[in-house]
Order: structure tokens, then sequence, then C-alpha cells
């Protein structure tokens, strides 16, 4: 290449670079995004259309000189510190700033610079300024949403709290610092089971919520002291989010609970007052075959000079049926009239439809059909026998009224119908019952009446409590109420339906339990057991005592007995090495039963103590269960029942 070529190529070269800086001060200019270039005294020398655009400006507009005189006073001396340290060849974080428009309107902006060097020397500052209005806007809109839900928790009287995968506070609410008295301070970060000590048992579950993303079944929990409180407690998975976690929600049921207990009681009342026409009419019936026998008795004793045992024995059979009707049905009534929490057992549906039959046929007209379809199979479920006989109880009472007081002409006539059947609930099922388990067998309680039906109007009201469409003195309301909540708390529900005029039916689900076999409870029930030792008897009933004393002293034992409690430590103390067991009646004059128990124990922590009452739910019986008791024994007793006891005990 010739010298005379090289100026060409110089100049070429020339072209060619200001070719390029325009292209790329075009394609700036095209940029959305705000770039501007300063000199070393921190002079515009460079601001594309988006930065005139964003300040207000209109293109290449000489009077926008420098990016201080475009900030709002309050950052002029951040700004001009920010430039410092760039020019400096330092690093400077990027700032939010408050930015004038050529209006004099502001907007919030983040500017980030960086120095322009050029032979290794810093001849100015490069930067891009973003607009933050909109991101601004959404902030608050996110914040006041955040607020606004705050608000609303915060106003909940149920107690929420909410924790990451560790089990760690993050969130909680006004109400589970009122309802555990905490202080007002940050909890984020404690462990759950320090703040809500009642947890601590169920930080397993806990655990288990997280992990398998599935809301827990709910927990209820049940304290004495400092006084009786009863919460409700549900864990709520917490997904989606950068952790996972769990909501927990308590509710304090106290209160609940305790109106709940009133309205079955009420019920339960009304279901006696209902009742006792006909059982005191059968009581005085079972009361007569016993008294008529007994003077039967004394007149063939007087008169008769040969009295075959056969004769003996077909008396004394009439007195035991008497008597074992009596009991039932005292029983019964106790059972009705008693206020106790839920006691689940196995219990056969069947059993709990023979106690019911018998109230309902001594107590109804006899006008009225009453037809039992008892089930050849076990219906077995998992249940508190007194509830589900208040249950059914409660649905026949319902049925039988339609079919007599409500009638407008008050005729009696009509059918009752009570029968069981099971089913598994397949997918079908839950279509049309959506609070059944998939999968669960579920026993079912059918009870149907061709009374006067329903209203389509008022159907949906009918499980409300005090609602009634009886007249004001022959109803309170509370019957199907309690039966609603008595089988949702045995985890079942229940449908009915119905038409005017042509009666009803309603249909219990409940879940259905394993099978028991009953040959080996008979056996067991009616075989009497035999024993050694000294049983100490304290009653105050001479009859009682000296019944006791014969039945122990036939299977084999030898009998102290005590009319008080009273006598029955001073024989206990005198005694004390030959006493195998003591049966101790719970009211006795003197000395109560509940007194001797504890004075027995002070005296000899290992003594075995039977108790033996006429009603078993008296708190200080459960309370004697709960300390040392070696077993309970409910009156009246037969001779089997008392050696069965004995011989589990010793």
């Amino acid at each position: 290449m010739s010298t005379e070529d090289k100026p060409d190529k110089k100049e070429d070269d020339l072209v060619q670079l200001k070719q390029e800086n325009k292209w790329l001060k075009e394609l700036i200019n095209t940029l959305p995004q705000t770039v501007f270039e300063t000199d070393l005294k921190a002079n515009f020398t460079f601001l594309n259309k988006s930065a005139y655009q964003l300040f207000g400006y209109e293109e290449n507009d000489k009077s926008i000189t420098s990016p201080l005189q475009i900030l709002h006073k309050d950052y002029i001396e951040i700004g001009i510190k920010n430039i410092t340290i760039l020019l400096k060849g330092q690093k400077s974080e990027d700032t939010e700033y408050l930015v004038y428009r050529k209006d004099k309107t502001t907007f919030p902006a983040l500017i980030q610079s960086v120095p322009i060097y050029e032979d290794n020397k810093i001849v100015g500052l490069r930067g891009f300024v973003i607009d933050l209005s909109e991101h601004k806007k959404f902030e608050g809109e996110i914040e006041e949403s955040k607020a606004h839900l705050l608000s609303i928790i915060n106003s909940l009287d149920t107690s929420i709290i909410t924790v990451d995968s560790n089990l760690h506070i993050t969130r909680w609410n006004n109400a589970i610092l009122q309802l555990f008295k905490l202080q007002d301070i940050d909890y984020r970060g404690y462990d759950i089971d320090d703040v809500i000590p009642i947890l601590k048992p169920y930080i397993k579950e806990l655990k288990s919520t997280i992990k398998i993303n599935k809301i827990s079944n709910e927990i209820r929990v049940k304290l004495d002291k400092p006084y009786r409180t009863i919460y409700n407690i549900t864990f709520f998975p917490l997904d989606g989010m950068l952790d996972k976690g769990a909501v927990i929600r308590i509710d304090d049921i106290t209160e609940s609970v305790n109106k709940n207990e009133l309205l079955i009681q009420a019920q339960k009342m009304e279901t006696i007052g209902t009742l006792t026409g006909g059982i005191a009419h059968d009581f005085n019936n079972v009361l007569g075959g016993i008294v008529g026998t007994i003077s039967l008795l004394k007149l063939k004793y007087k008169t008769a000079d040969d009295f075959e045992p056969s004769e003996w024995q077909k008396y004394l059979s009439f007195m035991q049926e008497s008597s074992k009707r009596a009991v039932d049905m005292v029983q019964q009534l106790l059972t009705l009239s008693k206020k106790r929490e839920i006691n689940p057992l196995p219990l056969d549906l069947n059993h709990s439809l023979k106690m019911v039959m018998k109230i309902c046929e001594t107590s109804f007209d006899k006008s009225i059909q009453l037809k039992a379809h008892y089930s050849e199979e076990q219906m077995m479920v998992f249940a508190d026998p007194t509830q589900i006989e208040q249950v059914i109880l409660n649905l026949c009472i319902n049925g039988y009224h339609a079919m007599t007081i409500m009638r407008e002409n008050k005729e009696i006539f009509g059918e009752l119908n009570i029968s069981f059947s099971k089913i598994t609930a397949d997918k079908l099922f839950l279509v049309m019952h959506p609070e059944a388990i998939e999968m669960q067998e579920y026993c079912i309680i059918s009870v149907t009446d061709n009374g006067v039906g329903i209203d389509d109007r008022v159907k949906e009201k009918i499980f409300d409590p005090f609602f009634t469409t009886k007249d004001k003195n022959l109803g309170t309301g509370l019957g199907l109420a309690m039966v609603y909540n008595i089988i949702h708390q045995h985890n079942g529900f229940l449908t009915f339906y119905s038409e005017r005029n042509n009666g009803s039916t309603f249909n219990v689900y409940l879940p259905s339990f394993r099978k028991i076999n009953t040959d080996i409870l008979e056996s067991q029930s009616s075989c009497i057991f035999k024993g050694q030792g000294t049983i100490l008897i304290a009653d105050d009933e001479p009859i009682i005592r000296e019944l006791a004393k014969s039945f122990l002293t036939e299977c084999g034992y030898h009998v102290l007995t005590a009319k008080n409690g009273e006598e029955c430590i001073e024989l206990y103390k005198e005694f004390e090495k030959e006493i195998s067991a003591v049966l101790l009646d719970m009211v006795m004059p003197i000395k109560s039963g509940y007194i001797t128990f504890l004075e027995l124990k002070a005296y000899n922590p290992n003594t075995k103590v039977i108790i033996t009452s006429g009603f078993k739910n008296d708190e200080r019986i459960l309370e004697l269960m709960k300390i040392g008791a070696s077993g309970f024994i409910q009156k009246p007793y037969t001779v089997e029942a008392l050696s069965k006891e004995l011989n589990r005990i010793l």
C-alpha cells in the first residue's frame, strides 16, 4: 500500500466511526429506558428521547442541564454525595429519589450510574433512570391489601397463628394474644410449642399437615386448670410459597359446648315429661307383679302343707322378671336425665333399639303400631350408648307426635317402623351425601312414620334449636337439634325425606365398627366366679348388706360388714392383714364412701376398693376411679356381676 493511500484510510475509518456513533445514538433513542451521560462537572452531555419524555421536556431542550436540577431539594445532598463517590471511581448504591418534571410535578425514580472511562481516566458518568410510579402504586396497593387482610384477620374471634416448615412462628392475630394472654411482642422465629404449650402433644400432626399438604382432623383439647376450658384445633397447610408452612386455627368452644350440654339436658327433661305417664303406669305393673307374688307366697306358706319346689321356682321367676324390668326402667330414666360427656364404646345398635322399644311400648298409645326390624347381623358402631339411645328415642317420639298430637283432628293412628341397613360410601354416594367419607362403611338407622309430614317451607329449619311446628305447650323445638348435634359429634350425618300428610323418614348414618363375639360376653356374664379371702362390705342399707354377704359367702369368701364409713375404717384397721378387698357404698351416714375411700388409701395405699352406687356418673366416683379405686359395680347387682368383679381385681 502506498503512502498516498493512508490518509484516505484514516478518513474512511473516521466516517465509519461517526456512522456507528450515529447508529448507536439512534438505537439508544429508540429504547424505552431512560439513558443519560454527564461530564466531570455533572452536566448532561447526552439524554435520549425517553429521558426528555420522562422529565417532561421537548427533545434537545437545553434548559435541562444537570441531574441535580431535576432532584427534589430533599434529595440533592445525597445526589451530590453519590456523584462525588462515582467520579472517584468508587461504587455507589442504587438510590431512590424524588424527581421533578418540567411542570414541577414529582415522581419516584431509581437512578443507577457508573463512571465513563477514556484512556483509563474517568471523563463522566453514564446511567439509567427508572420511573417507579407504577411500582410504588402497585406496592402501595399490596400494602393496602395486606393491611386490609390483617385488619380482617385481627377482627376475627377465631385465633390464628402461622408457622414455617421448621414450626417457627411467622404471623399471628390479636385473638390468639387475647386467648392465651400473650404479651404483644414480635414472636417471629419463636418455636410454636414454646409460645402455645397446649400444642406440644400435637406437633407430629402439625408436621404431617405440612408434609402431606392436607388439612388435619379437628383436635379437641380439654383443660381442667385453672378452670374448665375446651379448645378446637385445626391445622391448614400453606403451600405455593418460598417456604411451606401451616395455619393453626384455635377456637375456645367452652361456652358453645356448655350451651349444647344445657340444650341436650333440657331436651332430655322434655323427653322424660313425655314418657312419665307411660313409665309410671308400667312401673306400677312391675310393682304389682312383685308385691302380688310376695303376698301369694306368704299366703301359701301359711296354708299349704306341701309346697312343691316347682311352685317356688315359678313364683321366684315372676319376681325376678319383674325386678329386672324395674331395674331396666330406672336405668333408662337415669340414662335420659343425667348430664355427661361422650363416652364412646363398641355398641350394637340392635341392643340400643331394644332398650328404646321397652320405653316406647309402655309410653306410646296402643293405637300406634311399633315395628322394630332388628338386624340379623351385628350393627356395630363406636358410640356413646346413652346418646345413641337418646337419638333413636327422640326420632321415635317425633314420629309418634306426627301421628297423634300434631294431627288437626287429634286422631291417633299410624305405624312407626325402625330398621337397620349398611352401605359403603362409593363415589356416587358421595355426590348425594358430601358429608360422607369415601369407602367408609356406614350403619343406617331408619325411622319412618306415616304422620302429618313436614311442609317444604320449614324443612330447612327443622334442625334449628327451639324451632317447632307443635303447639307451644307440646314441644320446645330441641329434639331434632339435639339429634343433629349428637350424630355429628359421632362423625356421622343424617338425612330425611318427608311429604305433607304422607309421613317422614329419618336416616341416621354412623361409621361402622368391628364385630364383637357376643357368645363369649354372654357366657362370661352368666358365670359365677369362686374365690377366697376376707371381704369387708360397707353399706348403710341392711338388706343390701346382708344380700351382698350371702352372695360372697356362696362364692367362698369370708365376709365382714360395716353399716357406715366410720365403722368400716375401724374394722379395716383391726383386720387389715386378713382383708383382701373392700366393697364400699358411696352414700352412707356419719362418713361418706368418698371420705372413707380417701382415709383407707391414706392408711394403706395398696388397699383394693370396689366402689358401689346406684348412679355411676357421679363426679366423686369418676374422681375416685382416677386416683386408685380398683373397680366399680352399679346397684342393683347380681351374684354373677359381683363375683366377676372381685375375681378380676383379686
